[in-house]
């Protein structure tokens, strides 16, 4: 795991056209999805905190340039996400 996010052209997998870095990310297998009519992408966190606690969250980003939009922190990891 690279803790990144990273959004690839179709055609070119050789390097990713936007790239976000640092993500905090317990899981491996972390979802990440877009929004219904693709103007946002979305992905979990999650940190590992004091007594073995999780901590975590949804991060928003743009669909054009991975630009973040907003977050929800939660009191638990985020890692998996359903009815979306």
């Amino acid at each position: 795991m690279d803790h990144s996010l990273k959004l690839f052209d179709l055609a070119s997998f050789k390097q990713p056209l936007y790239e976000v870095n640092g993500l905090e990310n317990n899981f491996e297998g972390t979802d990440c999805s877009y929004s219904p009519r693709a103007e946002f992408i979305f992905t979990g966190y999650s940190i590992l905190g004091k007594k073995e606690q999780y901590s975590g969250g949804l991060n928003f980003y743009s669909s054009d340039k991975l630009e973040l939009l907003y977050k929800i922190e939660y009191p638990n990891a985020v890692s998996r996400f359903n009815h979306i």
